[in-house]
């Protein structure tokens, strides 16, 4: 599918794609070094910096979910790779992993941060946001939702004290078969969502389609022309 017929099919808009290039051991902090890079890496970093271009535009608040119609759309890979977009910006930029069930983004950091702590005690926020442009906040994993970790009120007071200290909070919420992802984004500004391509639009998609479209809050969607998503 093209973008122009994902925006015809979903009557929601369609911001950018992406082709994550089939390399096994590709970094995404690998992209944004200065080294000679492939075509297939610099058109990576070109797409992911349209992307972040086209979010700004729009997009005017501070805590922004990722999410997608299936598993394994590549969420992770967005999401990660759209927070060193801004962080290559001079932007201080916090990446949440809200994924509980799939937290790829929480195997790939050797932070100490966790979502469990960050949202019941006194997490040392302060001291990693102020030494590095770029902050991520894991998970333990497991069948657990948002709610059952604290009370909505909690929830809200850790993210406004993460907004004073960031310029962007990105969070990958988990795909939109669970109500978990739904429970992430009642606390964010703004949506975008991953599509893979050639997937298709059944009867359950339709409903997060429309989802999407009466909350308010999407941005639009980011077509993913991987043959494998991550």
């Amino acid at each position: 599918i093209s973008p122009e017929g994902l925006a015809n099919k979903t009557q929601l808009p369609v911001i950018g794609d992406i082709t994550v290039p089939d390399i096994p051991s590709l970094n995404i902090n690998d992209i944004w070094k200065d080294d000679a890079q492939s075509p297939q890496i610099t058109g990576l970093k070109s797409d992911l910096s349209s992307i972040r271009h086209e979010i700004e535009t729009s997009f005017k608040g501070k805590v922004l979910a990722v999410t997608s119609l299936s598993a394994e759309d590549g969420k992770a890979f967005l999401a990660t790779g759209l927070a060193f977009a801004w962080v290559m910006t001079n932007r201080r930029v916090l990446i949440i992993d809200g994924n509980f069930s799939s937290p790829t983004i929480s195997g790939q950091t050797s932070s100490k941060l966790y979502v469990e702590d960050f949202l019941k005690t006194e997490s040392p926020l302060v001291t990693a946001a102020n030494s590095s442009s770029l902050t991520v906040i894991k998970n333990r994993g497991g069948d657990v939702s948002l709610m059952e970790i604290t009370t909505p009120e909690m929830i809200a007071q850790k993210l406004g004290i993460a907004k004073e200290m960031f310029d962007l909070i990105i969070i990958e919420t988990g795909d939109l078969k669970s109500n978990h992802s739904r429970e992430w984004i009642s606390f964010a500004d703004g949506i975008i969502a991953i599509f893979n391509n050639g997937q298709n639009i059944g009867k359950q998609a339709k409903i997060n389609v429309s989802y999407l479209k009466e909350s308010g809050l999407f941005q639009g969607w980011i077509l993913n022309n991987s043959n494998s998503a991550r």
